[in-house]
């Protein structure tokens, strides 16, 4: 199976202003993007994770019925993209289970509320809609704590360095393979390096199903949100980053 490259949003689009958010959806498909992900669903939880204040991000929080207006879009009018939002507690996932254009939910593990098994227990029973797909973040310590974890909905694992930029020559590749020997599901990564060097390298060497990567659609927006780092590729990138996550 080819690895599906997901496109992280994040907050790299105009604060407030829908439009740029579709905008930037849609120039992540036009790069190569198989997924896109919209990251700040709710400001009082990733501050917690962030350790700072809501209003730093509650300008890109985003509206629950924004989710109705972001139809998954096409490209040349003949491939369909799924749209995905980062989950923090399961109730959030609760309160879009009605939204047939969030087609996955991608969960922080590494809640200061939950275990990480539970937290993923919990999501499942909390499912946008039946059968939509989890994908869960998993930090360096976490595979222990989820690894006798078994859920009826399909789960995608990812690697996640915490590190923004991360240094590549401190990851660990063998990683990868512990992952693979503990978690039930399929195998991933989220890349939070500042290049695609270690795409290259890392994917020359082994197969994962999934690779998420920050991306900024608009470079004038890089300075004024709080994802627009070195970790968010620009369009030119992301293009050279699909090529090498499809193996073109």
């Amino acid at each position: 199976m080819t690895c599906k490259l997901v496109a992280e949003v994040g907050s790299c689009w105009k604060p407030g202003n829908f439009q740029s958010l579709k905008d930037a959806c849609k120039a992540a498909l036009d790069c190569g993007a198989d997924l896109v992900k919209v990251q700040v669903f709710n400001a009082e939880s990733l501050a917690v994770r962030r350790n700072c204040s809501p209003e730093k991000l509650r300008p890109w929080s985003i509206p629950v019925d924004w989710l109705q207006h972001l139809e998954p879009a096409r490209v040349n009018d003949k491939v369909e993209a799924k749209l995905g939002i980062s989950l923090f507690r399961p109730e959030e996932a609760d309160v879009l289970r009605d939204f047939c254009s969030v087609q996955f939910a991608f969960v922080k593990s590494a809640s200061q509320e939950y275990q990480y098994a539970r937290l993923a227990e919990s999501l499942s029973r909390y499912s946008c809609k039946p059968g939509v797909p989890l994908v869960v973040s998993v930090p360096p310590d976490g595979t222990l704590a989820v690894g006798n974890y078994y859920s009826p909905y399909p789960i995608t694992w990812l690697w996640c360095e915490p590190f923004y930029p991360a240094n590549e020559k401190y990851l660990d590749y063998k990683r990868l393979d512990d992952m693979a020997s503990r978690l039930p599901g399929q195998i991933g990564v989220s890349d939070h390096t500042s290049d695609v060097s270690f795409a290259r390298s890392l994917l020359a060497q082994r197969k994962v199903d999934a690779w998420e990567k920050h991306f900024c659609y608009d470079e004038s927006l890089r300075g004024n949100c709080p994802d627009g780092g070195p970790w968010s590729l620009s369009r030119e990138k992301f293009r050279e980053l699909a090529k090498i996550v499809h193996g073109e």
